[in-house]
């Protein structure tokens, strides 16, 4: 786990030589595995599932960050019942009381005083995946976001 976070924070970091103005008008962009490559240039990839495909570690800002994914019991309960409404109930339980979720959550918000970033997962359908939820709670904290879809 401390190797994550070092990797995260350098990521971020690192993408941001040019400007280093702290300011909470960055912005965060939400997406799919699909819509990496599109991206733009400079944008800090976080990659918010379990078991990302081998590809993206040869994509340059990207970062694998688990811990923002649902837990494992969080996705089964999905999976058993295909309930969204059940998916959402837990993983906002997960985002307000797991002391790992929230200190990513926590380190997002710190990457988003710096520069834009993107929380990429492999659902398509933003309106029955975790990175919206995500997505959701930052917004009611004031950060603004866009759900970058096919053009």
């Amino acid at each position: 786990m401390e190797q994550m976070k070092h990797i995260f924070l350098y990521v971020y970091i690192a993408t941001v030589r040019e400007s280093m103005v702290k300011r909470m008008s960055y912005k965060l962009y939400t997406t799919y595995l699909s819509k990496i490559k599109d991206l733009p240039k400079g944008i800090v990839k976080a990659i918010i599932m379990r078991m990302p495909p081998m590809s993206i570690k040869n994509i340059e800002g990207t970062v694998h960050v688990p811990q923002l994914s649902p837990k494992t019991e969080v996705l089964k309960a999905y999976k058993v019942n295909n309930n969204f409404e059940v998916f959402t109930e837990k993983f906002n339980e997960q985002m307000y009381t797991d002391p790992e979720t929230m200190e990513y959550l926590e380190m997002l918000m710190e990457a988003l005083e710096y520069n834009d970033v993107a929380i990429i997962c492999c659902e398509k359908d933003p309106n029955v995946c975790h990175r919206s939820l995500i997505a959701k709670y930052l917004t009611s904290l004031g950060y603004q976001y866009e759900e970058l879809q096919e053009a």
